[in-house]
């Protein structure tokens, strides 16, 4: 479909796009990419073949080995295109094979302009709220924002509001803030008080840490000490699987960021 509606029906054999996760090793490469670009092209308007490779970082080593030697024979007939989230997993002698470009993430309005521009295809009503929880939980990804709201969709009751991802977010936008500021004014009883009390409502800890997690890049903060808490909270998960009391776990979090927070 992707080259049929993009290309048309002429060149849907000059155009080969595979999301590699799939299946991310060696016979990927020997069979559906050396295939394509051994097939006789037929075009008499195009003589280069693409071939479009989603997640390609996803790929093993010696999957990337053998699509290296690929690219080298089929240099004057064949043109890859390789899309990926981390592009220091790529060997470097495919990156230098490579033409890179970096793509910046999307800011709030565009993320905004988005949804609402979904929605107004669907023809649905939306409100503020639905929009910010939407682009909060999306983390500047547009697959992200659709899977948000196909979410959203299926949960919509009169009483979405209780809606345990709602109340997530309404925790991640006011608790969590609150709990850090807590921990920088030395208000260590009002900051144990505020986990204990999502703790309670039926919050995991594992939503409690994420909940952290994302509060956290949100803060007003220099760099290193926002790495510093970040790295804290990679040992509080860990605690969390090992330790099962969780109030130890969450005065011991407390009094570290206290030290982490009032170093100058």
């Amino acid at each position: 479909m992707f080259t049929k509606e993009i290309f048309g029906l002429e060149y849907e054999n000059l155009v080969l796009k595979l999301n590699v996760s799939d299946n991310r090793g060696i016979d990927i490469i020997r069979t559906k990419i050396k295939e394509f670009c051994r097939k006789r092209n037929e075009s008499s308007k195009f003589h280069i073949k693409a071939l479009i490779l989603d997640e390609a970082d996803s790929l093993t080593e010696s999957a990337q080995e053998a699509l290296r030697r690929i690219m080298e024979k089929f240099s004057e007939t064949s043109r890859f295109i390789l899309i990926c989230n981390f592009p220091s997993k790529i060997i470097e002698p495919i990156q230098s094979r490579c033409t890179i470009f970096m793509f910046k993430y999307p800011n709030y309005q565009e993320l905004l302009n988005f949804i609402v521009k979904v929605f107004e295809r669907k023809n649905e009503d939306f409100n503020l709220y639905e929009l910010e929880s939407i682009i909060y939980f999306s983390d500047g990804d547009f697959r992200n924002i659709l899977k948000e709201i196909e979410y959203s969709e299926s949960k919509k009751t009169k009483n979405s509001i209780y809606d345990e991802k709602n109340l997530i977010f309404i925790l991640d936008t006011t608790a969590f803030p609150r709990f850090f500021c807590s921990c920088k004014n030395q208000n260590f009883h009002l900051a144990f008080t505020i986990l204990m009390q999502i703790w309670n409502r039926g919050i995991s800890e594992l939503d409690i840490t994420n909940g952290l997690f994302r509060a956290t890049k949100n803060l007003f903060i220099t760099e290193d000490i926002k790495i510093k808490i970040l790295n804290l909270l990679c040992e509080i998960r860990f605690r969390l699987t090992n330790i099962h009391c969780f109030k130890k776990v969450i005065l011991y979090l407390i009094s570290r960021l206290n030290i982490i927070l009032q170093k100058k």
